[in-house]
């Protein structure tokens, strides 16, 4: 069973059952699944939903000025997620702006040189909406 625990990013667990690996997002798999049910009933740790390769799920996608619906899996779709960019604006508070940025850097798209942390919304909403 996946479990998170965003204060465990990038550190191994040891617990009487064995040594658990927290990857860049808190998340590890934690067997057996009795013992990981048992980790979930302490502070900080959740449970990370599988997503399915079967459930299908409708989403709006915008071709040429026309939305239309598509099916796609759980996974495809957490997927397209993961690599879409929002589009931002100057109306975004500056914390706003570095939280997005600094999701970007961690994915490796956008380096701290390419972003501007000391300069105007505009110039930091430039870096963001450049990036691919």
């Amino acid at each position: 069973m996946k479990i998170k625990n965003i204060k465990l990013i990038n550190t191994k667990a040891s617990f009487e059952v064995g040594t658990f690996q927290f990857d860049n997002e808190g998340i590890a798999d934690v067997t057996p699944d009795e013992f990981a049910e048992t980790v979930l009933k302490l502070p900080n740790f959740t449970r990370v939903e599988e997503k399915s390769d079967s459930k299908l799920v409708e989403i709006g996608v915008e071709l040429d000025g026309k939305t239309e619906t598509v099916e796609v899996t759980e996974k495809e779709l957490d997927e397209l997620i993961k690599d879409a960019v929002p589009v931002v604006d100057e109306s975004m508070s500056h914390e706003a702006l570095d939280a997005i940025a600094d999701s970007l850097i961690s994915e490796d798209r956008l380096t701290e040189e390419e972003y501007p942390r000391k300069k105007a919304k505009k110039d930091k909403v430039k870096a963001i909406n450049s990036v691919e």
